[in-house]
């Protein structure tokens, strides 16, 4: 696909099926909304975004004769809280939002899953658009229905599974993204090349950091294959009753230390680059992932500027408990996604046990990183 071309994944479920159109400069593709005509819209967007985007899409909907209520909450994963989303459903309610209304979340993954997750609830559910501005939510959050919110105990333990009307994935966006962030996006890219798409994960480390730029002009390929990749996978198992778990590969101990370290401090995609690694190491323990796997991970890791570390400063027995408490666990057993060598998943995902967590997290420290005994 050359650059500048428009391409559009269906996502096929049935009554809630939906499109992601995916491109630069397309913010016009608000139009799709036109069926909301004269009726209120909110945007949910944080004020750094809002004040480069905000006022375009403002015009945008006015243009097609939607009433906009601009809905801003703070910057960042500290907080997606329930005090927030009681905040976004209180002004929706204010502003004389019903029914027949709808609501845009203009932002990241955080913007995306607060918006989705009080769409879901306000009137027990009216539509919402996603207009992803992250590398991270284009590729991956926006697409597939996932929403909530975090707890103390944890990364998204309350949310619901709530599908979008539709996906604006404008690329352009992607140019005001700082380098980490847009660095945090390429892990969850490296990852569907990791369990499905050898070839991508070829196609990204040939490419190496120029990638970083959003410039690049393979990003619009590489985005579609992610959201495709997805797409098909979702269609399979929309409620991550079986396959769809192949999507969470890495993340068991990646939202353990954001939450351990303080949901914020890592960025989600730091977070998934080691676990990741520590995943491979988990599969090659017990068999279910090629041997070296994990060091081509790492190298993958350190060619992008990832630390391959699991931070000093978390205990192993903390780490082990934390990942015990993620919502995938069942009585004290954790479910894994492994793979089998890169480009290839491992099905059905795999219940280990904390011995052998603890096991794999000596190792990876032995590996890559200082050890911290309690």
């Amino acid at each position: 696909m050359q650059d500048g071309i428009k391409r559009t994944i269906e996502v096929p479920l049935d009554d809630r099926s939906y499109l992601i159109h995916i491109g630069r400069s397309i913010f016009q593709e608000i139009g799709a909304m036109s069926a909301y005509a004269g009726r209120h819209v909110a945007i949910v967007s944080h004020p750094v975004i809002w004040k480069l985007y905000g006022d375009q899409l403002f015009q945008e909907l006015l243009k097609i004769g939607i009433i906009p209520v601009p809905c801003l909450v703070p910057a960042g994963e500290r907080h997606k809280t329930w005090a927030q989303i009681g905040k976004l459903l209180r002004t929706w309610a204010e502003a004389g939002l019903d029914r027949g209304s709808a609501a845009i979340a203009l932002g990241g993954g955080v913007v995306g899953d607060m918006t989705g997750f009080a769409a879901s609830c306000y009137m027990r559910g009216i539509p919402f658009v996603q207009i992803p501005t992250t590398l991270l939510a284009q590729v991956d959050s926006s697409v597939g229905g996932k929403t909530g919110v975090d707890l103390p105990e944890g990364k998204n333990l309350a949310g619901a599974f709530y599908q979008p009307e539709l996906v604006i994935a404008d690329i352009s966006t992607l140019n005001t993204l700082p380098r980490r962030q847009m660095r945090s996006g390429l892990a969850e890219v490296l990852k569907y090349g990791y369990i499905q798409d050898v070839q991508l994960a070829s196609q990204l480390t040939n490419s190496g950091v120029s990638l970083l730029k959003s410039t690049h002009r393979e990003w619009p390929e590489i985005i579609a294959r992610c959201c495709q990749i997805k797409s098909d996978v979702v269609q399979q198992d929309e409620r991550e009753g079986g396959v769809r778990a192949m999507l969470n590969y890495g993340h068991t101990l990646g939202h353990s230390i954001e939450a351990l370290m303080g949901l914020g401090h890592m960025l989600h995609g730091e977070a998934i680059a080691v676990g990741m690694i520590y995943a491979a190491i988990l599969g090659e323990q017990l068999g279910y992932t090629e041997q070296g796997t994990h060091q081509r991970i790492a190298h993958d890791m350190d060619l992008f500027g990832f630390s391959q570390s699991i931070p000093a400063l978390l205990y192993d027995q903390e780490i082990v408990q934390q990942m015990s408490r993620d919502k995938k666990s069942a009585r004290g057993s954790v479910k894994f996604v492994f793979i089998s060598s890169v480009g290839s998943v491992s099905l059905p995902i795999v219940t280990v046990d904390s011995t052998q967590m603890l096991k794999a997290i000596q190792t990876h420290r032995e590996i890559y990183g200082e050890s911290r005994e309690k």
